[in-house]
């Protein structure tokens, strides 16, 4: 912090004399009264730090009582004197002096948006006005969401004293903030946009000030949709191949600009943690953490992520809401569960909490759509999950207040059948969608382990209480089974009741992202249901039918995304397993096809097949996770023998659905591997 002039005198001229040396009067009010130097400026300096000091050490509650500007007032008679420059009277003074003057000079000649960077500060990434005039710049903030306020040249000098070391500059931070909240699904979810921004308006040494770890989290997300920071490793520079397993020479990834920021953030999460303080911030930087680890493909970190975002919901209690919580002799009258996070204080900060856990993906979903792609153990129980649905996007923004009696439940026996009106909207829909992808895979990861210990819900038709050796016979009666049955016509029933409003997931030549994730979701927990038990080549295969009906579903509504304007790799990262697991249906359906020479289907389910590869390249040009899903389905391609047109084309026009009313005289002799078809 540069030091304050000392009294200094000129040694030539007509300007030799004391400058700092006021006639009777000059100086102001308070200085006069606290007997302390004054420069007779407008505010004096001495005004200006004492301000200064009681902003930075104030409480919130006190700081809403100071004034914006310093008090500092002067008789009206009083004339100031001449403002002439301070002599420099020693070496360091004339360093300071001369920095003033360059600052000076910069804050005349720079654009507004660069006003606040300081000279002489080097900056660890481009500056915000790079990002402006850049040609692909994906940073423009929507109208509907409230802009930083404007910050004068002293609390830019205030803030820069205090802002963290690790990040950019302010007006880039600000920057990549605003790309974060224009382009991240889930921002306006997860964070309540105009208290957000009334915290950032905030010195960085106040209690209010967002956390380091959701800063971090937001400059490392939004740096992926601006052009001046390329990620530089989507291609040719993952040490291990998702398609073969096998590494690829390297020990270690490539670090961009977000990485950087996602350790970072990483490291302040656990700082946090280990003082026990910021604990919902903590939540909010962990699954942030947790999507950008997903959309890199780093399956490990995501998955650890996500457990420590889980588990920390847990502890805060955000998994249970009145009247749920468990039975405890230390609760008494309590009709709150044991959390480690004090009360609401507002319905928007309760809301917060709650879409904290079930927002997009985030902890509940992340956990459930990250196991969708493989065959891991959730982090907790669905019977451990006692919530209400989160509020309508409009509610939960003005504040209005659903009293729980007005409210669905998670676990209530209609939440994914019945959708009244004014509890419902894409949002809300594709917090239900996860619902049920959970079950599902709920039912295949727990099926052997409930039909060993008798649950009558998995019981066999004609079988007896004990466990059954694996066959062919019994793999096929499971979908007999009342579990099966159930999920099934829930699957049905929840396809059918849709919102009719929400049925197109396009409006007025927009994208609506949350339903068409949605949707998406209800297709996949149909291919997860009934894909094990399919037989591309029986005519009468009804799991067949289906997980071919829901494959082309998911085709058709990306055709729907593509016939629009909106880049298909800013899309939510759920799409793409989905547009992987269609793929690899279709592809089994096309090996089946030539293995019995069926011409009249082989070029539409080419067709499909690449213009979903097309899809899952071109968004991979962005987000790492949508390439790796493209060499994995290029190599259940080359696995499972089909042909397939090589170059990547993409088809403007898809041709209507194909009932799969095959004539396939054998069964399909070549599957993927670990996919069981029944003889």
């Amino acid at each position: 912090m540069p030091k304050a002039q000392s009294p200094t005198i000129r040694e030539s001229g007509p300007y030799k004399q004391n400058l700092n040396s006021l006639k009777r009067n000059q100086a102001c009010h308070q200085c006069r009264k606290r007997k302390l130097k004054c420069d007779a400026q407008r505010p004096c300096s001495t005004c200006l730090r004492s301000h200064a000091y009681a902003l930075s050490h104030a409480s919130p509650a006190d700081r809403a009582n100071l004034p914006p500007r310093p008090d500092c007032t002067y008789d009206e008679d009083a004339s100031t004197p001449e403002q002439l420059p301070p002599a420099p009277k020693t070496r360091y003074e004339k360093l300071e002096s001369r920095i003033n003057e360059l600052e000076a000079l910069l804050r005349e000649k720079s654009v507004p948006s660069s006003e606040a960077q300081s000279a002489g500060t080097e900056s660890p990434v481009p500056s915000a006005s790079t990002h402006a005039t850049s040609t692909n710049d994906f940073g423009v903030f929507p109208n509907n969401m409230p802009a930083p306020s404007p910050m004068n040249d002293m609390d830019h000098s205030l803030l820069w004293l205090a802002w963290p070391a690790q990040l950019p500059d302010p007006a880039t931070t600000r920057h990549l903030i605003q790309a974060f909240f224009s382009h991240c699904i889930h921002a306006t979810r997860l964070f309540h946009a105009p208290s957000f921004y009334a915290s950032l308006n905030l010195l960085p040494s106040d209690s209010a000030f967002p956390s380091r770890a959701i800063l971090h989290m937001m400059c490392a997300i939004g740096s992926m949709y601006t052009s001046s920071f390329p990620s530089g490793y989507i291609i040719d520079s993952y040490p291990v191949d998702p398609a073969t397993r096998t590494r690829t020479g390297g020990t270690k990834r490539p670090q961009s600009f977000a990485g950087q920021h996602a350790n970072y953030a990483k490291e302040a999460i656990e700082d946090h943690l280990e003082c026990s303080e910021r604990l919902f911030e903590c939540l909010q930087g962990a699954v942030l953490l947790t999507w950008y680890y997903y959309s890199q493909a780093r399956w490990i970190d995501s998955c650890l992520s996500s457990a420590v975002a889980m588990r920390t919901c847990v502890t805060m209690a955000l998994n249970v809401c009145p009247p749920f919580q468990g039975l405890s002799a230390t609760d008494g009258a309590n009709d709150r569960p044991p959390s480690t996070l004090s009360p609401a204080k507002s319905v928007v900060q309760d809301e917060m909490r709650r879409n904290a856990f079930w927002l997009g993906k985030y902890p509940y979903t992340m956990d459930r759509q990250m196991g969708a792609g493989n065959g891991w153990a959730m982090n907790i129980d669905e019977l451990d999950i006692h919530q209400l649905m989160p509020l309508r996007q409009d509610q939960w923004e003005r504040g209005v207040l659903l009293l729980p009696p007005e409210r669905q439940y998670s676990h209530g026996k209609d939440t994914l059948t019945v959708f009244p009106l004014d509890q419902t909207d894409p949002f809300i829909m594709y917090s239900k969608a996860t619902i049920l992808m959970s079950r599902v895979k709920n039912f295949c990861l727990r099926f052997r382990s409930l039909r060993y210990v008798g649950d009558p819900s998995v019981r066999l038709p004609n079988a007896s209480g004990l466990l059954e050796a694996p066959s062919t016979q019994n793999h096929l009666c499971i979908r007999d089974t009342p579990a099966f049955a159930e999920l099934n016509n829930l699957i049905e029933v929840m396809r059918t009741s849709f919102p009719p409003e929400m049925k197109n997931v396009t409006k007025d030549g927009k994208l609506e992202e949350y339903t068409y994730c949605a949707w998406n979701l209800i297709h996949l927990a149909q291919i997860h249901l009934h894909e094990p038990f399919a037989n591309p080549g029986s005519q009468s295969c009804t799991s067949a039918l289906s997980i071919l009906t829901a494959s082309r579903a998911i085709v058709d509504s990306l055709h729907g995304v593509t016939s629009t304007s909106f880049d298909v790799s800013l899309l939510d990262t759920m799409a793409f397993l989905c547009w992987y697991m269609a793929g690899r249906v279709l592809t089994r359906f096309l090996k089946a096809a030539q293995d019995n020479q069926a011409a009249e289907h082989l070029i539409p389910l080419k067709t499909e097949v690449s213009f979903i590869r097309s899809m899952l390249l071109r968004a991979g040009e962005r987000i790492p996770l949508a390439y790796c899903y493209w060499k994995m389905l290029v190599g259940v391609i080359q696995q499972t023998g089909v042909e397939v047109e090589e170059q990547e084309v993409f088809f403007p026009h898809m041709s209507p659905p194909i009932v799969p009313q095959f004539q396939f005289a054998m069964e399909m002799r070549q599957t993927i591997p670990g996919m069981p078809v029944p003889a």
